[in-house]
């Protein structure tokens, strides 16, 4: 039997992200932070393939607002380098 061939080495990209949110009433900050660790940790450790900064962000913020149906405006920033950045 044949050894199976070694998937090919990945190289991995550290992001920052930065959620701010809004909210017509009361948010609880400790749940906020839960569920924006949650959602980032979907995406450590895995390979994101195509997608673009813009992508993730768009993802993180729709997911955001899924679970805070009160938040008003909801800003997520992916930063992928530290002069290069994009805002949904």
């Amino acid at each position: 039997m044949r050894p199976r061939p070694r998937p090919p080495k990945l190289h991995g990209h550290t992001y920052k992200v930065i959620v701010r949110v809004r909210s017509r009433g009361w948010l609880d900050l400790g749940e906020l932070k839960e569920v924006v660790r949650s959602i980032i940790r979907d995406y450590d450790h895995t390979n994101l393939g195509s997608m673009t900064a813009e992508e993730i962000a768009y993802d993180i913020r729709q997911k955001v607002i899924a679970c805070f149906p009160k938040a008003s405006n909801v800003t997520v920033v992916v930063w992928e380098t530290p002069e290069s950045a994009v805002a949904i």
